[in-house]
């Protein structure tokens, strides 16, 4: 996506007389499939021979007696059949290498994704198993930080324990874990995986905490408060466990008291504003609770308003507008409703786990009626009303917000899911005028169409995402973002995140049970703003982390330190991963261009820097930087990663 070239190889291997596109990667070396990869193969004309990659078994199964013996024929050579010549991998694309070295312009190129016409149901099933590996994402990004900051107070980095997480997270990302296509066996391991790491991080005594008391030690009666993006948060609501509405939060001398806030899972948090630079944690104080402040909200079963957004919701409790006052533009479809869940069959042909079939719009049912809706939360700084609805066995609790000054609307949903062979979406109809949307993948972000023109389009009837899905005219658009989803669709102007499936084969009770998920509806400024939606993406998967005791109380004299290890000054550019360096004590930034523009980016840096060098991935070679007043300039491509390798002094 960053327009750089990789040399590529696709395998072509399938039967001689097939009457449609199936290749393999198991080819049993038989006559049938050499003749059938050669003859799929179509720059014959550039490059006269091909890879037939041969075994049996899914997953890496060795070759047997039978296509060894086949392949020694082969190698002798049959009239009609092109030769075999057994051998590695390594001295083909060796060839092919250089070949396309040579005479790059004959060889085809392909611009863009390859998306894959299958297993579409492997972005959402066993969505338990897909929620924890992203918090555990999110927690060893956290452990790194804190560890390389805590580095530089002294405290050892804890290079064994980050490698023992790290890889029991990547064994869980096998190809038939974390697509939910396993056993049931499995999740239990993954479920006791993830419930040891989510419990060694979440103690207090554990590395996470630990890193954390050593950069910044909470004095009594003081609260610290984490910021792991790389922008600075500037009045966001900040959740105090353990805390009530007898205290208010103190910072810079101003004192906001706790507002009570309603989670969809009837758990209950207090809140208020505060300021945390980026990369970095500020000192705030629990005091005495003080006066309610004025608040721009306004709110009923109805409505819920701020000074830039107005939403009303139907009698059913479906979002009937949003209608965004600068500008002045209705986001809902006419005579449409946003927030609709919809269950649909789900019955694919094959491959329970793995698929979502074209047919699956056939037959559906809205969960149109709302068994009780009510206003639990009147400011102020938050607004909410909570809906809950029912569908066959299965509960479905929403608690839908909105903040003042915010731009967002917030989905926290609780649902007890008891269906099996159905997906459940949830469904945003928008008055735009747009025919192409666009999908958050690593690093970066792809464009897709909405439209259903050819057979390719209509293929395309289930994507995946990551953090988030932009559908944006130049000067007005949505984001939808999510906190632990990955498939959608889109038609036309109507997205639809997929939220829960029910699969039966070969987990028989894949999905059932309880699921706590956040979604949002991000309004904004259009494609000239694109910027924002990654931001705010980032923001909604990482909230403030805090430490400290909360049930003293301070005068708040204790309060106002802050810290930023790092601040970048252009909003398309993410500060993206902190770390040591995997063979010195040098700290390592990860950047990258997120909006598809070109950045010329300064990053400051809170702690002394005696150098700065670019290096590539593997932390190896790369230029030096020119480090002027404690800061650096990158020029960056669109889309491009950058690794800084950093040596930095005391302070």
């Amino acid at each position: 996506i960053d327009g750089t070239n990789t040399k590529a190889q696709l395998i072509t291997a399938q039967k001689f007389d097939s009457d449609r596109i199936f290749t393999t990667y198991n080819s049993d070396l038989s006559v049938s499939e050499v003749m059938g990869a050669w003859k799929r193969y179509e720059p014959k004309a550039v490059n006269g021979e091909i890879l037939l990659c041969y075994g049996f078994g899914d997953g890496g199964g060795g070759p047997t007696r039978a296509m060894i013996e086949r392949g020694i024929r082969l190698e002798r050579g049959i009239p009609g059949a092109p030769k075999v010549k057994l051998e590695g991998i390594v001295p083909f694309l060796d060839r092919l290498g250089e070949r396309m070295d040579a005479d790059a312009k004959r060889f085809p190129t392909w611009n863009g994704e390859l998306y894959l016409e299958y297993h579409r149901g492997t972005l959402t099933t066993v969505a338990k198993n897909k929620a924890n590996n992203r918090r555990a994402e999110r927690l060893l990004r956290e452990l790194e930080f804190l560890s390389a900051m805590a580095m530089r107070a002294g405290a050892p980095y804890p290079v064994d324990k980050l490698n023992e997480f790290w890889e029991l997270v990547l064994i869980n990302q096998f190809h038939d874990i974390l697509p939910g296509t396993s056993i049931p066996e499995v999740y239990k391991d993954s479920d006791a995986d993830y419930g040891m790491l989510f419990s060694t991080l979440g103690s207090g005594n554990g590395p996470w905490h630990s890193a954390a008391r050593a950069v910044a030690p909470p004095a009594k009666g003081t609260l610290q408060l984490f910021n792991f993006t790389g922008h600075a948060r500037d009045n966001t609501l900040v959740r105090i466990e353990g805390a009530d509405d007898t205290a208010a939060l103190s910072q810079a001398g101003q004192a906001r008291p706790l507002q009570k806030l309603a989670a969809a899972d009837g758990a209950i948090a207090y809140a208020a504003p505060a300021s945390v630079p980026s990369l970095g944690w500020s000192s705030v104080a629990l005091v005495a609770a003080a006066e309610v402040p004025k608040s721009g909200l306004s709110a009923s079963t109805s409505h819920l308003e701020n000074a830039l957004l107005r939403v009303t919701f139907g009698k059913n409790g479906e979002i009937t507008s949003v209608f965004d006052k600068a500008h002045g533009r209705e986001l809902v479809a006419a005579g449409q409703t946003a927030n609709r869940l919809v269950a649909y069959e789900d019955k694919p042909l094959n491959w329970d786990a793995w698929d979502i079939d074209r047919y699956f719009e056939e037959q559906f049912w809205p969960l149109s009626a709302a068994v009780r809706i009510e206003l639990v939360e009147t400011g102020p700084y938050r607004t909410a009303i909570r809906i809950e609805r029912s569908y066959q066995q299965s509960k479905i609790v929403q608690v839908v917000s909105l903040e003042d000054g915010a731009r967002q609307v917030e989905f926290d949903t609780f649902i007890d899911w008891q269906e099996r062979q159905t997906v459940l979406k949830a469904e945003f109809p928008f008055d735009l005028n747009i025919s192409e949307i666009r999908s958050e993948i690593q690093f970066g972000h792809v464009k897709r169409a909405t439209h259903r023109n050819t057979s390719w389009d209509r293929a395309r009837f289930e994507a995946s995402m990551h953090r988030w899905v932009d559908i944006s005219e130049p000067d007005f658009g949505a984001a939808l973002l999510n906190d632990c989803k990955y498939g959608y669709d889109a038609v036309e102007q109507m997205v639809r995140l997929t939220l829960l499936r029910g699969p039966t084969f070969p987990h028989p009770e894949a999905d059932l049970g309880q699921h706590s998920l956040k979604y949002a509806l991000f309004v904004h400024d259009g494609l000239r703003d694109l910027a924002d939606v990654p931001v705010a993406a980032e923001r909604f998967n990482n909230p403030v982390a805090v430490i400290g005791d909360t049930a003293s109380r301070s005068d708040g004299t204790a309060a106002g330190a802050s810290f930023s290890f790092a601040a970048v000054d252009k909003p398309n550019v993410t500060l993206e991963t902190v770390k040591k360096a995997e063979k010195s004590d040098a700290l390592v930034l990860r950047v990258f261009e997120h909006a598809n523009a070109r950045a010329t980016a300064t990053i400051s840096f809170g702690v002394p820097v005696k150098s700065a060098r670019l290096c590539n991935l593997m932390e190896e070679g790369g230029e030096p930087l020119e480090v002027s007043g404690n800061a650096v300039t990158l020029n960056l491509r669109p889309h491009e990663i950058a690794t800084l390798l950093l040596e930095v002094g005391a302070d």
